[in-house]
């Protein structure tokens, strides 16, 4: 059963138009896995923000400010157009956290990096978020 929630509306509020981000949490193993193109690398503006919110908020699940260590599943639900209608990220019970993770993920999914890989041109694909900075 997937529950969604709205995230927390932050610094970081997601700009887009018709696509929106929840938070939820589940078995996702059955949802066809996304086809990743490129780097992946986030900016040094969104590693600032979640260093600042595992500091801020003590989110042990992801880490500590000097060494942030985010691995979070999320889907994403593509329209028949194939643009991206919903992203769901894993909750880890640090609203800061998610928020960030759901606008990078977002971001990165309307730019291409993440992809349907044709098992469906709509619908929902998994994916997996990992980031790791030490400082």
């Amino acid at each position: 059963m997937l529950i969604l929630l709205p995230l927390l509306a932050s610094a970081t509020a997601v700009a887009a138009a018709d696509a929106n981000v929840s938070v939820a949490s589940g078995d996702w193993s059955d949802v066809p896995a996304l086809m990743q193109t490129g780097d992946l690398q986030i900016s040094d503006k969104f590693a600032d923000q979640l260093a600042s919110a595992v500091g801020t908020n003590g989110c042990a699940t992801a880490g500590t400010p000097k060494h942030v260590n985010v691995s979070m599943p999320f889907l994403i639900q593509y329209t028949p157009q194939g643009g991206v209608q919903r992203v769901v990220v894993h909750r880890i019970n640090c609203p800061a956290v998610e928020t960030i993770v759901g606008s990078v993920v977002l971001r990165m999914a309307q730019h291409g990096d993440y992809r349907p890989t044709g098992y469906n041109r709509e619908g929902w694909y998994r994916g997996q978020f990992e980031f790791e900075s030490r400082q």
